[in-house]
């Protein structure tokens, strides 16, 4: 490293002390496949929709942060404590994350996913529609990346 002309010296170190830090703000990742029963209500009650899909849940928490995500066909959402309007509510068994947006397009979420059982249960209330999603999940393993 002594070779290296000192802004590649600089460069270095940082791009050292960056990976680091990274890596310690990655407190905990779990990926999950949800088996999920999905009911959708358009209007008030007009139409009432049921579905069943697999859905890739993702659980991150980022300096502090809470992130979940799922990855589906008719259920997809991203919801964060980063978030000003999120409230993380979890506890060592269960991760609760739930938000409210107020005004023109008003929109209520929650997602539980109880950590001892794997059961998962997620709401959304908006003016144009309703959805609720309950099911089991189980964890990926993913010391076999395989493709």
């Amino acid at each position: 490293m002594q070779n290296l002309p000192s802004r590649l010296r600089v460069l270095a170190i940082l791009a050292t002390t960056f990976s680091g830090l990274a890596a310690f703000a990655a407190d905990e990742q779990v990926k999950l496949t949800c088996n999920v029963s999905i009911e959708t209500t358009w209007g008030k009650g007009y139409k009432v929709e049921n579905s069943r899909e697999m859905v890739l849940v993702t659980v991150e928490r980022i300096s502090g942060n809470l992130f979940i995500e799922a990855d589906g066909k008719e259920l997809i959402f991203a919801m964060s404590t980063h978030d000003r309007n999120a409230v993380d509510q979890s506890t060592d068994d269960r991760w609760l994350l739930s938000d409210k947006v107020e005004g023109g397009a008003s929109r209520e979420r929650m997602i539980i996913i109880d950590r001892n059982s794997g059961t998962i249960s997620y709401s959304l209330h908006e003016s144009v529609r309703d959805v609720t999603a309950t099911g089991t999940c189980a964890k990926v393993d993913m010391s076999k990346k395989l493709f």
